[in-house]
């Protein structure tokens, strides 16, 4: 659940929100246990995983994925990533991990739950935790006392447990030396680039093999369907909509639905941005520290904070403003920025360090939450009721047609006895459907999914309802060669001298690996292209050997035992031949500055690869059973 959170660092207020349930069971002994008498979605080793805990874990899953694509899913998504399957292995493994940490004597205790919530920033005003501002978060919260301790503790356990695998993966000094020249040494290699485009005018074309492309693709010029319907619509909006919406409906919907009204703090705070690097070294930390404590101290001298801003910040996006971010609520800033913003007080100044450098951040105003008042918000209402209405009053018209469209037997008899004239389309493709249908890609979808002479159901489109009927479908056909020669030309020209082009780079780099040189090898294939030679490069620093990346790490690959890769590497329309040249330590890098993080990442890599063994010894030795009837897999 908290691993949810760290995951969400963009929204503090929903870490806010779970860190101070969590302190209402601590501070004040809230909570049942939750394992009672709850349905087992997985029983792992006699423990359960209940349906409320996999639901849980299932929506902010799906939550974390629509807030990474934007808020939509398509269709099905969430079926075809597999979503159900990858959450029950993670709550397995997480109970298994918890199994075998208590097995182990590893437990964390009320005390450590304690300090861990009293200590959070989040609580905290004036450097000491907040009753208050707790409960003013909890009000807002959906989320029970019982599951964030139960959180918490795990969180804490995970903790201890990898503390203990770490001890496993300690990394020892001979083995840096080794690491640090294999990521620092550079190398340099010969290449050359072959492209498609310029094998275009090699020979004429042949009758037979243009033939034989063409069949191999003939379903690329296979002509798209065509349909021509005739279609009645009834649009949403409307005249008698809007006489249908008084003041009255206004002011009820605004009293119904005042919550979404409701308007959170906001605070408007300027800031100064030291900028660090996420892998800078312990100097070029203390630099921008030392610079930013000079800058507070400038401002405590009486310097004004926005020309300091405009002159000093790193932050091109608000420094020309004089660092004026404007106003913004929870969440929308790094949570070390934001958990100091909102602890201080209008005309505050102070120094925070996040992952973008340090801030120093003055706070301007503060907007408190407030509700909407009627007189803001009535035309909104007013516009998304004459909507609701019109659309009702759509669907009843909508509905009362169809129903007297099946009784007359077609739409065209319909029509007669209404007087209603249908609107009717010429012949169209899915790409260049006429008049509205173009503004409803539904209407769309469903005329290409009907039979010549079928009737549509009742559609809902973005603006309205209609009634399709197919008056003429045509199937797609496969063309003649004759009829699409131009186009299948231009493109067996284009696969003809790709063809080329891959052809005489595998030749080139047949000859480099035999003994020739490079140039030597171009000469025979008497391909006119230029060698060049990459500057000195390495692992650490694979853009300076100014490729493509793909070719780049191959390239780094390549020893003076193998000189060239096994294979020619394409990228777009284009083949490189690449050949190693020559070879030397790092250079303008010292191996004591690095030592430590090159040790850390070691670490973390044994770490993982430790973690992952030991999961799958837990997994295989368990007793896992899955209960399919609540999640439908």
């Amino acid at each position: 659940m908290l691993d949810f959170m760290r995951r969400k660092a963009q929204s503090p207020y929903i870490q806010a929100t779970i860190l101070v349930i969590i302190v209402v069971f601590v501070f004040w002994g809230v909570g049942t246990n939750r394992g009672n008498g709850q349905r087992a979605v997985v029983t792992v080793n006699g423990e359960i995983i209940s349906l409320i805990d996999y639901q849980q874990a299932y929506d902010q899953a799906a939550k974390r994925l629509r807030q990474q694509l934007g808020g939509n899913l398509p269709p099905g998504f969430l079926e075809s990533v597999g979503l159900k399957e990858k959450v029950i292995n993670d709550l397995t493994q997480r109970l298994l991990f918890r199994q075998a940490a208590r097995e182990m004597g590893i437990i964390v205790t009320d005390d450590e739950v304690r300090d861990k919530i009293a200590g959070m920033e989040v609580f905290k005003n004036n450097g000491a935790f907040d009753p208050g501002w707790y409960r003013q978060v909890l009000a807002s919260s959906r989320m029970s006392t019982t599951e964030f301790e139960e959180a918490t503790r795990n969180d804490l356990l995970m903790a201890k447990l990898m503390d203990f695998i770490s001890g496993f993966a300690e990394v020892a000094d001979s083995e840096l030396k080794d690491r640090f020249d294999f990521r620092f040494g550079e190398r340099r290699v010969s290449w050359v680039k072959l492209r498609a485009d310029d094998f275009r005018d090699r020979g004429k074309i042949d009758e037979k093999e243009l033939a034989g492309f063409f069949e191999r693709n003939k379903a690329k010029y296979r002509s798209e369907p065509r349909v021509r319907v005739s279609y009645l619509r009834f649009p949403f909006a409307g005249k008698e909509a809007a006489a249908a919406v008084g003041d009255d409906d206004v002011a009820a919907y605004y009293r119904e639905h005042i919550a979404d009204y409701k308007l959170p703090e906001r605070r408007r705070a300027r800031h100064i941005l030291v900028k660090v690097a996420r892998d800078a070294d312990k100097a070029e930390l203390e630099k921008a520290e030392k610079k930013a404590a000079g800058l507070m101290e400038r401002l405590r001298r009486g310097e004004d904070f926005a020309t300091l801003a405009r002159l000093e910040s790193d932050d091109p996006g608000s420094a020309a403003n004089g660092g004026d971010l404007g106003f913004f609520p929870r969440g929308q800033m790094v949570k070390p920025f934001e958990d100091a913003v909102f602890s201080m007080n209008v005309g505050d100044i102070r120094k925070v360090r996040s992952r973008f450098g340090f801030h120093i951040i003055k706070l301007d105003a503060i907007s408190p939450s407030r509700t909407r008042e009627l007189a803001e918000v009535k035309d909104e209402i007013r516009k998304k009721l004459v909507r609701e209405r019109g659309k009702n009053l759509a669907y009843k018209k909508a509905d009362q047609a169809y129903e007297k469209i099946i009784l007359a037997g077609s739409l065209a008899k319909y029509c007669d006895q209404a007087g209603v004239k249908p609107v009717e389309t010429g012949l169209f493709t899915r790409g260049d459907a006429p008049g509205a249908l173009k503004k409803n890609r539904e209407f769309v979808r469903a005329a290409f999914s009907l039979k010549q002479g079928e009737l549509s159901s009742l559609l809902e489109g973005t603006d309205s309802y209609a009634i399709i009927y197919v008056e003429e479908r045509q199937e797609p056909e496969d063309p003649k060669l004759a009829q699409v020669r131009k186009r299948v030309e231009k493109d067996f020209t284009a696969f003809r001298a790709a063809e080329l082009a891959r052809e005489s780079a595998e030749k080139v780099l047949k000859n480099v690996a035999a003994g020739r040189d490079l140039a030597a090898a171009l000469k025979e294939e008497k391909v006119k292209a230029g060698v060049d030679v990459t500057p000195y490069f390495s692992r650490a620093k694979l853009s300076a050997a100014k490729l493509p990346p793909q070719v780049a790490a191959e390239a780094v690959s390549l020893t003076a035992d193998r000189p060239v890769p096994d294979r020619v590497i394409e990228e777009g329309r284009a083949y490189y031949v690449i050949a190693f040249k020559d070879a030397r330590g790092p250079k303008g890098v010292n191996f004591y500055n690095e030592k430590e993080k090159i040790r850390e990442a070691m670490r973390r890599t044994r770490e993982a690869a430790m973690l992952a063994a030991w999961a799958e010894n837990l997994r295989s030795r368990a007793e896992i059973e899955i209960n399919r009837e609540f999640i439908h897999i």
